[in-house]
Formats: structure tokens, C-alpha cells, sequence
């Protein structure tokens, strides 16, 4: 009973530790919205997502995120911005000027700088850089469901 009290403890600080600090978990909030926390203060950031292995993946399942890719946006003027590893399995973060930022091409490519899967050509703006706030469970706002490593279009052609 001890060991499982310290353990349900352990998780309770994993999975519900608020958004401040630096120490890197394997669990932060995958899936949730990223920027009620990261909008402003110490750890800011411009844009925040997590890339899953299935279109319907849970939140906060940190088995079911994609790790190791590049996560990029194609501007409409040509220019690229890569987001870094943010803090949990899965989680990518980029801090830029949002104000050069016009339409763009969301991407997802492999560690190696294969494409995996991008959302339509310049179907995003600046009003869409909260990705999970679309890209949930079950998807809102004409987002599918999460942005996953894989062509999520071509998989549904090929399934049919």
C-alpha cells in the first residue's frame, strides 16, 4: 500500500505540474493548448504543438506522441521556421516574430528531413499558432484530428 501511495504521488507531480519550470518530463501537457501557459512570462513561445502516431491520440499519453521530428512552417513568402523539442515526449515549441508571419504550410517531417505530412498549402495564419486548439482528439475548427507523423490524407485514400 506504501508503494503504491508513493507512486500515485510521483505521477501526480509528473502529470500535473504546472507549466513553469525547466526540468524536461516525459509528460507536460501533451495535447493540451500550449499557450494559456507559454503566451507570456519566463517560458514564452510563439507557437506550441504535439505530434502524435495516431489521428485520435488521447492527451497527456505520452506513448502515443511521435518523438524525434522536425516540425516546420513553409511561409507564403518562401521563408522556413522550425520549431525545437519542447518540454514532454512529443511537444515542439517556436518562439518568432509573428508579425513576419503571413500564410503558411505547416509541416512534419522525419529526423532525416523526409516529409511526412503538411497541412494544406497556406491554410494557416497567424491566428493559428495554438496547433492543439484545433489539432485535438477528435479535431475542431476543420482540423482532422492531432497533427501526426504521418500523410493522414493518403492513409484514408488507400483505406477506402
Amino acid at each position: 500500500m506504501k508503494f503504491l501511495t508513493i507512486l500515485l504521488a510521483f505521477l501526480s507531480v509528473l502529470i500535473f505540474s504546472g507549466c513553469e519550470g525547466d526540468e524536461f518530463e516525459a509528460v507536460h501537457y501533451q495535447g493540451k493548448d500550449c499557450m494559456p501557459c507559454h503566451r507570456s512570462g519566463e517560458n514564452a513561445f510563439s507557437s506550441g504543438l504535439t505530434v502524435y502516431k495516431r489521428i485520435n491520440g488521447a492527451n497527456l499519453d505520452s506513448e502515443g506522441v511521435a518523438r524525434e521530428h522536425i516540425v516546420q512552417l513553409v511561409l507564403e513568402n518562401g521563408k522556413t521556421i522550425r520549431y525545437v523539442a519542447g518540454n514532454g515526449y512529443g511537444n515542439y515549441k517556436m518562439s518568432t516574430d509573428l508579425g513576419a508571419i503571413d500564410n503558411f504550410t505547416a509541416q512534419v517531417l522525419d529526423k532525416n528531413g523526409k516529409l511526412l505530412n503538411q497541412s494544406n498549402n497556406n491554410s494557416h495564419n497567424v491566428g493559428r499558432m495554438a496547433c492543439n486548439s484545433c489539432h485535438t482528439q477528435t479535431g475542431l475548427n476543420g482540423a482532422d484530428g492531432r497533427v501526426v507523423n504521418f500523410d493522414y490524407a493518403q492513409s484514408l485514400a488507400s483505406s477506402l
